[in-house]
């Protein structure tokens, strides 16, 4: 087996783990409050990669990239990918407590649409083929809400759009340290600190799971060792060879997974109108990374320079804030 065909092999099973995850979840939050869900989760995986880590990381060399600057920016690469899932995942989930599985599992593919708009502010403009993906996700998307229903486009399919923008900040720094640092090493790193900024985030709420609620809903949370350890693993190994036109295709399989379980799992219903929103999202999806192939971050490219790297980052921050602000009033 090639190495191409390896890394599309793990991102279908990465999309299967995620896509089943939706489902799940949501049964899961209907116990327990979103943002301490996720820490549990992420505690799991954390505890699962752990021993792994150790082993595999010692021997796998860092890229010399970063050798001059610091041998631990695995750590603190790791701790920044792992705030923005805390936050994603919390974000997500108090959406997906309002709203369809299904929906959520589509809404969600649109972070890989967003991922090429990062061009904008590196001062790369998209290519047109960007630009009609993303139109016709956004027209999938109004599609998809369901406009004839009483409820339309509701709060829980907003929570779930914000929270793409810190998956595609994800995205971008997965991208930018897969190809500098130990892969293990990084994902042991991103599920540490998701677990320690979500847990934190839910003892300052004051929403930490009870013991009545961990025995309720414990399997789910264990299910992190898949979802957290094992997908985001898979990802990252996967993105070292794989282009992200071609991650695109198979990566997008898990939306379509999260809808048949939400169906089957759940009794959700999706109407026509949905359906075809559901397609149109996946298209444009597509379309919009068969154009670029921005979240290749390969160290010699002059415009992925850290400054840059981190001016992108805070620019798709500043707007998850605000966007989020617009949602709570």
């Amino acid at each position: 087996m090639s190495d191409k065909l390896k890394a599309i092999f793990l991102l279908l099973i990465a999309s299967l783990i995620w896509g089943l995850a939706f489902p799940m979840n949501r049964y899961a939050l209907r116990s327990v409050d979103p943002v301490g869900y996720s820490a549990l989760r992420y505690f799991f995986g954390a505890l699962a990669l752990a021993p792994l880590a150790l082993r595999w990381g010692r021997r796998t060399a860092h890229v010399n990239y970063f050798t001059k600057t610091g041998r631990f920016s695995w750590i603190w690469g790791g701790a920044l990918a792992g705030l923005l899932l805390a936050l994603g995942n919390g974000i997500q989930y108090q959406g997906l407590a309002m709203t369809l599985a299904a929906k959520a599992g589509f809404i969600n593919g649109l972070y890989v649409t967003m991922v090429p708009l990062f061009g904008l502010i590196l001062g790369v403009t998209p290519a047109r083929l960007v630009w009609v993906g993303l139109g016709v996700s956004l027209l999938g998307l109004a599609l998809i809400s369901d406009p004839g229903s009483a409820t339309g486009f509701n709060r829980g399919d907003a929570y779930v759009l914000v929270a793409d923008l810190f998956f595609a900040s994800h995205v971008f720094v997965l991208g930018f340290f897969s190809v500098r640092v130990s892969v293990w090493l990084f994902i042991f790193s991103q599920a540490f600190f998701g677990c320690f900024f979500g847990g934190l985030l839910a003892e300052m709420t004051g929403t930490f799971p009870t013991l009545a609620q961990f025995q309720a809903i414990w399997p789910f949370a264990l299910y992190g060792v898949c979802s957290v350890a094992g997908a985001y693993l898979c990802q990252a190994l996967a993105q070292k060879t794989v282009t992200p036109s071609s991650a695109a295709l198979v990566m997008q399989t898990q939306s379509i997974i999260a809808a048949v379980s939400g169906v089957v799992f759940l009794g959700e219903k999706m109407t026509k109108a949905m359906i075809f929103g559901a397609f149109l999202l996946v298209s444009g999806t597509v379309i919009a990374q068969l154009a670029t192939d921005s979240t290749k971050l390969a160290p010699k490219r002059r415009h992925f320079r850290f400054f840059v790297f981190c001016r992108v980052l805070v620019a798709f921050l500043i707007l998850a804030v605000c966007a989020l602000a617009v949602i709570e009033t």
